[in-house]
């Protein structure tokens, strides 16, 4: 797992080797483009909390945190069968 910074923003990356091809997968995304001007346009950011086996199936789960200016959460995102991982548990608040 790798953090890229961008100009639009924080984009926690998931990098696998699947059949010897390399997948380059983003976790969660927060873009925004100059037609969204006048929308509240506050980028959220995201960052890698842990990886652990959540639910003690033997796979590992990814758990993020996400924040913006009024708010903020956690996700857990499991791989399931190689594709883009799936958010299986979710918490957070905000306004």
């Amino acid at each position: 797992m790798t953090d890229s910074y961008t100009t639009k923003g924080y984009l926690p990356i998931l990098r696998r080797v699947i059949n010897e091809a390399v997948q380059s997968i983003a976790l969660h995304e927060s873009v925004y483009t100059a037609e969204d001007v006048g929308f509240a346009t506050s980028v959220a950011t995201a960052e890698l909390a842990a990886v652990a086996d959540l639910n003690g199936d033997g796979m590992m789960e990814i758990v993020l945190n996400v924040a913006y200016y009024e708010g903020a959460w956690s996700l857990a995102l499991e791989n399931r069968d190689y594709g883009q991982p799936v958010e299986v548990l979710g918490c957070g608040l905000g306004v």
